[in-house]
């Protein structure tokens, strides 16, 4: 890549990919494919270095960078971004620093996941990476990392208020849908890790994401607290 790209990611197969029960860590390499993002966001393509596995992404945390290629990764046990972003962090149940991803950014990454998100253009080329656009810009937005003088002229954030209050979609995921996140870093020439990227992903290839249609009935939970 050319460019130094916004960090943090969401992470999930074509429609096509097969496997998606992937190791709980070791390395990849981010890149893009002309046709599929836009500008600084997604959709980005994850790739297992020994080409076990890949799926296409985008970022969760504005502020944070990809630097070269490999990445080594580790799933996150509490659906977090490691480094915080732009909003910031929250203590997580170990202790350690984190900003958990929200319901509407699991709902959304779920449905581009199967293949079936509204509105979403997945021919590749223009029309694809205007929505790749729209959705990135979506996700920062639920996850607090961008604002909007109207978020409902976003269209994927426009269909979650068809299902329930914009609002209501900011809160903790807590393992909605499925997804999982996982927390991309290189090793420093201390041997110290340095987080770089955090990605998306579902463990079982999606099938529980037909099972988990988790509607508004957990929205009563507590809404995000930052630090």
């Amino acid at each position: 890549m050319k460019k130094i790209l916004a960090a943090t990611i969401l992470a999930g197969a074509m429609a096509a990919t097969s496997v998606w029960a992937i190791p709980s860590s070791g390395q990849v390499n981010v890149t893009r494919i002309d046709g599929y993002y836009t500008s600084n966001g997604g959709e980005f393509t994850v790739a297992a270095v020994d080409q076990s596995f890949s799926f296409q992404t985008f970022c969760l945390e504005k502020n944070e960078q990809v630097g070269s290629n490999p990445h080594y990764y580790e799933i996150n046990p509490y659906d977090a971004a490691k480094a915080g972003g732009v909003s910031g962090w929250t203590t997580l149940p170990d202790n350690t620093q984190g900003d958990p991803i929200s319901l509407g950014t699991a709902y959304l990454y779920s449905q581009f996941r199967k293949g079936t998100l509204d509105g979403y253009d997945y021919t590749p080329g223009s029309g694809r990476e205007a929505s790749a656009g729209l959705l990135q810009i979506a996700i920062w937005w639920l996850e607090d990392e961008q604002s909007l003088n109207n978020p409902l002229n976003n269209p994927f954030l426009d269909l979650l208020a068809t299902k329930g209050p914009i609002a209501d979609w900011k809160v903790d995921a807590d393992g909605a849908y499925g997804v999982k996140v996982l927390n991309m870093y290189n090793v420093a020439r201390d041997q110290t890790l340095v987080f770089k990227q955090d990605f998306l992903y579902v463990p079982d290839g999606g099938l529980t994401l037909a099972f988990l249609g988790m509607g508004l009935a957990g929205l009563a939970g507590m809404r995000r607290i930052r630090k």
